[in-house]
């Protein structure tokens, strides 16, 4: 997956930041459930998010050209809402870069589903496709009654090992595949209307495109992927995941 263009800011509203404080405390055993191998975030980032803010940035990976892009920030909508919208990538395209998304193994919504995904390029640059396998963290779903929830993603994008339409196959034949993507997403209720959002993506699109560079484009998106996210949430109620 990758980050959406940044465009213009969108309006957040501040959270009272000891209130926040102390639900990340109560939640904080919960994290050694995660599936994902997310980073720590930095501290002062939950702050900014507590102002009404996006913090996001990059980290460096030892060994790799390709930054981890993070965000954070607290939506005014509720997690189930939330968590719906993000799943429901079916109904993503036209809100992110995304020119085209294919379910080829497991169904819409449900946990190890595989999906195929393109994303368009300028003109001497070849389109970029991947198919990602979504694990839905139920454990933690269950173990926090429903109030932390972790969306992870790994790309499994041989596709030979997967189904897809002749489109899909002509689109993927003349696109190039990209080196790997990895990333998660955590939501946190912090009450009934405001959930902290928790984001991370590596990406190195392969090909031509240097991976250093191309990290720094896709965390200069996730604003962006944000406020797509939280207004998708909002129009739809979290769309057919609810």
């Amino acid at each position: 997956m990758f980050a959406l263009l940044s465009s213009a800011a969108f309006a957040l509203v501040p959270f009272d930041a000891a209130a926040m404080e102390a639900r990340l405390a109560e939640v904080a055993p919960l994290r050694a459930q995660r599936v994902s191998a997310a980073p720590a975030l930095p501290e002062d980032a939950y702050a900014r998010a507590a102002r009404g803010r996006v913090a996001s940035g990059i980290m460096e990976v030892s060994g790799h050209d390709a930054k981890r892009g993070w965000g954070v920030t607290v939506f005014d909508v509720p997690i189930a809402a939330l968590w719906a919208g993000i799943n429901d990538e079916m109904n993503h395209t036209g809100l992110t870069p995304v020119s085209h998304t294919e379910i080829v193994s497991g169904i819409p919504c449900a946990d190890k589903r595989h999906v195929l995904m393109l994303l368009p390029l300028p003109l001497m640059l070849q389109d970029r496709w991947w198919i990602v396998e979504n694990t839905l963290n139920e454990a933690l779903a269950v173990a926090s009654g429903g109030a932390v929830r972790e969306l992870a993603w790994k790309d499994v994008s041989n596709p030979e090992q997967h189904s897809m339409s002749s489109a899909s196959r002509d689109k993927v034949d003349s696109a190039q595949a990209v080196a790997f993507t990895i990333g998660a997403w955590l939501l946190i209720a912090l009450d009934d209307g405001h959930t902290l959002g928790e984001y991370t993506v590596w990406t190195d699109p392969g090909g031509a495109i240097p991976a250093g560079p191309a990290s720094m484009f896709a965390a200069g998106g996730i604003e962006q992927t944000f406020k797509a996210m939280r207004d998708y949430a909002r129009d739809t109620g979290g769309g057919r995941c609810r």
